[in-house]
């Protein structure tokens, strides 16, 4: 591309263009901004470095490109971190200056900037770049600051310190020397008390550059400057007196070393020029819910703290196999159009902050341009959500489907309040860049949202070469940079990955991505805390993220506080969920997407701070029975159920024979388990009403955890949960239930049917396998959730299914002719003893009818179901994050793949739970490779 470099006449952005230069850019023009005459050398801007620019002017002839010049009048007047258009601030002087730079060049598509580790600075870029359809280049952002600065040394960048203004630094001696003879201090500095940023990212010293790689015809030499020295000899600067060029080549005319700055190309913007305006154009949504060809049918369910709104477009006449372009951008213009008027009447905007997520699905990702074009129209720029975009196989006449997470303000609160956005628009090395009103990550109470992440080059944004285990590394190690920069880690704190394969990988790319990330969860692949310390390859725009080992005896210097892995995230221990999804293709021809979802470390651990404290103030003193309360509370949360068996101790000993386990074809287990007994009780629960009998009593044998001990002495703990719930089918054979613990002792939990005439009877039991369990930081537990409605007896239903059990699976939508009976997998995911994330395998089974006019009998069942799970962790409904659901087209009978893609709002598909289901190729997850449909809930109670 040809780009404008923006320069301040530091070493940072200079080397900026150099690095744009190395991957194939040309600079084709300068931009500078200065003092007015009557102002001091040192302005005090949050943005710009002016120290200096008499020389800055000497750049046009040393590099024989066009420098432009504005003179800046405004001043930081918006001090906040986001920035929009505001009257009288410095950038929009700089707003003045590259759009005046495009009038007069309008080939150019870029604009270089220096930026490191400022998120002030690189928003305010990236805004003005927006505005200008300019793209924003930061090939030294989130760069390790010791590889920068050697980068800038050896590239032959000759700078000098123009001002110093920390503890270490003089003026008296410092000013005036260059890089390399101050590398060695600057480097004791940042090792030192003062932790000094070796490229001065904290404003403790600017520089000068005087000679560049970029300076093919003359340098610049300083024959006389003046020491300024303020605030009681802690700060000072200089001030070039007098200067000259020395010529690099002989293409200068004799004497022009003693050219003056005039006699460069310096074109200063005209005082009474104005850039003309730019409409920036919204979709209008004044249309009716159902316009065009389309009818929309939205499926809304709203909890206490967020709202999830899924989005299904149906041509209302027939369409052609082949969907146009045109078809998908008509289909989402109608869904947006009418997604606005749903938020409209709820008190809900897109653009005022509350959307956390958007999940879209297209029936042909060729048409993700024209789909994007529309999206961008819509969705805000400031501040926008997290996105994912795949290919599903939707039904004739669905061009799309978006399902949409939004975020609700408390009761009488006039705007959302925590909600945080990484929106990363510059190109870089660090991740790739998000531009458009979609951001790298959204953090919302406590859960981190992150985009999903396609195997981009990120100093390109080209897709890399290889096969799909090197794009599940790039992947993973984008994702990684993303986590760590807002504060968790996609290795150490993730709830759940999912990973969309396209379907040209096959079986044995399915295979080869899980074995990839059970591998980086492992550690053997991606090693965060080397990142820093890989000093290679920058100047092509890239950074080894796996590194090599240092040497022991080694001191290696600290990090870059933004490459730094928060010790909360390392500690949290999470085991996530990886489920992995067949779809058609994805965006770009990448082989696969990782889409990870984190834990807000930090919120969590002021969360439970704040509810020490409070428990601590109320009770009182510390007379024990705070943490009894905190124990009893704790062991309620993560109470064993039929649907989810939950411990809240660390699974990293457990870690390495799971893999063993799941690479020998073997379901992933513990071997330690502990009793549940199943009992009739008549007492009540306070958490639930009064019309459901607690039956299910669990006995606590002193569990243990690194963090905490329970119960020192056997509790009994009822759970109002209704069996039938849980087990989600009325006759079903007994199983036995293993439950993870922590504890030696094993016993089970012989989980029986209730009959539909209620009665029941713990002597009739028959074996049944054992299942194991998978869990990542709490457990989950195997059940039979999926045996078809009968009203046969349930003893002939239990001998059938052990007869079922050793026959070899159905063909796809065969199943329906016989009873299958097939384990169901739930595994749940907890952080601090709060219940966050569960994941219900549903096998073939599950979707068996009893008669065709019986749809919603599975979405019932697994609204009972869920409504357990949540019953049983002292939770409602109402906590419900989203609940979506993957299924595969070829284990489901064609009937349901319609129903669930085409029904409207108000059909009985979509009661009650209102679960988006995704239809796809395929899917599995690390704690089961063969089910037909995974279920992910996600819940939070504060």
């Amino acid at each position: 591309m040809k780009v404008i470099g923006l320069v301040s006449g530091g070493k940072d952005s200079c080397y900026a263009m150099w690095l744009a230069s190395q991957q194939g850019h040309e600079i084709v023009a300068l931009a500078n901004l200065l003092p007015q005459d009557t102002d001091p050398d040192e302005l005090d801007s949050y943005m710009f470095q002016t120290v200096g620019h008499q020389l800055v002017g000497c750049y046009a002839p040393c590099m024989g490109i066009p420098l432009f010049r504005r003179k800046l009048k405004g001043k930081s007047e918006r001090q906040d971190l986001q920035y929009t258009q505001t009257e009288g601030d410095e950038v929009e002087d700089l707003y003045y200056l590259l759009a005046y730079i495009k009038e007069s060049l309008p080939q150019v598509a870029a604009v270089t900037s220096g930026a490191i580790a400022s998120d002030y600075q690189r928003i305010r870029v990236e805004n003005v770049c927006f505005r200008l359809g300019l793209m924003s280049l930061a090939p030294m952002w989130h760069q390790p600051q010791r590889t920068l600065l050697r980068g800038m040394i050896e590239s032959g960048i000759e700078a000098i310190l123009v001002k110093t203004a920390v503890q270490g630094l003089h003026p008296a001696k410092h000013l005036g020397k260059d890089l390399q003879t101050m590398e060695p201090l600057l480097h004791k500095l940042n090792m030192s008390m003062y932790r000094c940023n070796v490229c001065g990212e904290g404003g403790e010293y600017e520089s000068l550059v005087l000679n560049s790689p970029l300076f093919k015809h003359a340098k610049i030499v300083l024959d006389k400057a003046e020491h300024v020295v303020e605030h009681s000899g802690s700060v000072g600067y200089l001030r070039p007196v007098e200067f000259h060029l020395e010529p690099k080549s002989t293409s200068f005319l004799e004497g022009a070393s003693k050219l003056a700055v005039e006699h460069g190309d310096v074109r200063e913007v005209p005082e009474e020029w104005e850039p003309p305006r730019r409409d920036h154009h919204r979709l209008s949504f004044e249309h009716p819910e159902k316009s065009g060809n389309y009818d929309v049918a939205l499926s809304v369910r709203e909890g206490t703290d967020f709202v999830q709104i899924c989005c299904r477009p149906r041509h209302t006449s027939h369409l052609p196999p082949d969907l146009t372009e045109a078809d998908t951008s008509n289909a989402l213009f109608n869904v947006l159009t009418a997604l606005q008027a749903c938020l409209g009447r709820m008190g809900l905007s897109l653009n005022d902050g509350y959307a956390v997520f958007v999940h879209l699905y297209l029936a042909n990702v060729g048409h993700f341009a024209s789909a994007n074009s529309v999206y961008c129209k819509t969705f805000p720029s400031l501040e926008p959500p997290s996105r994912a975009t795949v290919q599903v196989p939707l039904p004739s006449g669905c061009p799309l489907l978006l399902d949409l997470l939004l975020a609700r303000p408390s009761p009488g609160a006039s705007h959302l309040v925590g909600r945080t956005v990484l929106h990363v628009q510059s190109i870089s090395s660090w991740a790739p860049s998000c531009i458009g009103p979609y951001s790298q990550a959204t953090t919302y109470r406590g859960i981190c949202y992150l985009a999903g992440q396609i195997p981009l080059l990120p100093s390109s944004m080209t897709l890399m070469a290889g096969d799909i285990v090197a794009q599940t590394k790039q992947s993973l190690m984008s994702c990684q940079a993303v986590s760590i920069d807002v504060g968790s880690s996609t290795l150490h704190a993730a709830l759940g990955l999912t990973v969309y394969v396209a379907a040209e990988a096959g079986e044995q790319g399915v295979e080869q991505v899980l074995e990839c990330v059970e591998q980086a969860l492992e550690g053997d692949t991606i090693e965060e805390d080397k990142t820093s310390h890989a000093y290679s390859n920058l100047s092509a725009g890239s950074v080894d993220l796996c590194g090599s080992e240092a040497d022991e005896d080694d001191v290696l210097p600290p990090l870059d506080s933004y490459l730094q892995l928060s010790s909360l995230a390392r500690s949290a221990g999470l085991r996530p969920h990886v489920t992995v999804v067949v779809v058609g293709a994805l965006p770009r021809g990448a082989l696969v997407e990782v889409q990870p979802l984190l834990v807000d470390v930090a919120f969590m651990d002021r969360l439970e701070e704040a509810i020490k404290e409070r428990r601590s103030s109320s009770s009182g003193g510390d007379d024990g029975s705070t943490v009894k309360n905190t124990s009893l509370t704790a062991a309620a949360e993560t109470a064993a159920t039929l649907l989810n068996a939950a411990g809240p101790h660390s699974n990293k000993s457990c870690a390495a024979s799971d893999i063993d386990r799941y690479q020998k074809g073997l379901p992933a287990g513990r071997s330690d388990v502990r009793e549940l007994s199943t009992t009739q009780s008549s007492a009540q629960s306070p958490h639930v009403g009064e019309s459901v009998k607690p039956i299910i009593s669990l006995k606590h044998h002193r569990w243990k955890s690194e963090a905490s001990s329970f119960l020192d002495t056997e509790e009994s703990l009822q759970l109002s949960v209704k069996e039938e719930d849980l087990m989600i089918a009325t006759n079903a054979s007994t199983e036995k239930v293993v439950v993870p613990s922590s504890s030696d002792s094993q016993a089970e939990l012989d989980c029986q049917q209730t009959s539909h005439t209620g009665a029941r009877s713990q002597s009739e039991t028959n074996n049944a396998r054992e299942h194991s369990s998978e869990h990542a930081s709490g457990m989950g537990a195997a059940c039979n959730l999926t045996s078809p409605l009968t009203d046969s007896d349930p003893a002939a239903a239990a001998t059938a299914a052990c007869e079922m059990e050793s026959k070899p699976p159905p063909e796809p939508n065969s199943f329906y002719s016989q009873p299958v009976s097939c384990q169901s997998l739930v595994s749940s995911i907890f952080h601090r003893n709060k219940l966050l994330k569960t994941l219900i395998h549903l096998p073939v089974a599950a979707f068996v009818q009893s008669s065709s006019s019986d749809q919603s009998s599975l979405q019932s069942r697994l609204q009972r179901a869920v409504e357990g799970i949540l019953a049983s962790h002292r939770m409602q409904l109402g906590h419900l994050i989203r609940i979506m659901a993957w299924f595969d087209v070829h284990k489901v009978p064609s009937s349901f793949t319609l129903s669930v893609n085409t029904t409207s709002s108000n059909s009985s598909m979509d009661s009650g739970l209102h679960i988006t289901w995704v239809p796809c190729l395929g899917v599995s997850s690390s704690a089961c490779d063969n089910c037909a449909a995974v279920v992910e809930v996600l819940a939070q109670r504060l």
